[in-house]
C-alpha cells in the first residue's frame, strides 16, 4: 500500500515495515526493532527552545562529530555524523524529533514522558 499526501510518500513494505519518503528525499522507516531514518545529507541542527537545554557537549573524532544534549526534564539526545554531513548515529529519550524540508534536524523536549524511548538506525 502506498499513500502521498502533503509532499510525503507513506508506503507499507513487504516486511511490514512502514516507510515514509518526504518531498526533501529523507526516508523514515519504522518497524518492530526501532525507527531508522535515511538523510542525504544533514543540512542544519537545531534545537526547537533552547531554554529547555540543561547540557550540551560536543566531541570531534577523526573525521566525525557527536553531541550529547540533555533537557531539563530528563530529555537527551545523542547524534554524530561525519564531515560529508551525513548521520551516523542517533539516539533519544524522551525527545521529539522533526526534520525540516531542507533536511535539518530540530530537536525539543517532550513534555509527555509517556513515550520513553526512540531509537534510530542510520542507514
Amino acid at each position: 500500500m502506498e499513500f502521498e499526501k502533503f509532499g510525503s510518500t507513506i508506503k507499507t513494505n513487504p516486511d511490514g515495515t512502514l516507510s515514509v519518503k518526504s518531498s526533501s528525499g529523507a526516508v523514515i522507516t519504522m518497524g518492530e526493532n526501532g525507527i531508522s531514518i535515511d538523510l542525504e545529507k544533514i543540512e542544519s541542527v537545531g534545537i526547537k527552545n533552547v531554554i529547555d537545554v540543561e547540557t550540551h557537549s560536543i566531541n570531534t573524532v577523526v573525521g566525525s562529530r557527536s553531541h550529547f544534549i540533555k533537557f531539563y526534564g530528563g530529555g537527551e539526545v545523542r547524534f554524530a555524523y561525519n564531515q560529508a554531513g551525513r548521520l551516523i548515529e542517533l539516539s533519544s529519550t524522551n525527545v521529539i524529533l522533526s526534520l525540516s524540508p531542507d533536511n535539518g534536524l530540530i530537536f525539543s523536549r517532550r513534555d509527555d514522558k509517556s513515550h520513553s524511548s526512540q531509537e534510530t538506525h542510520p542507514k
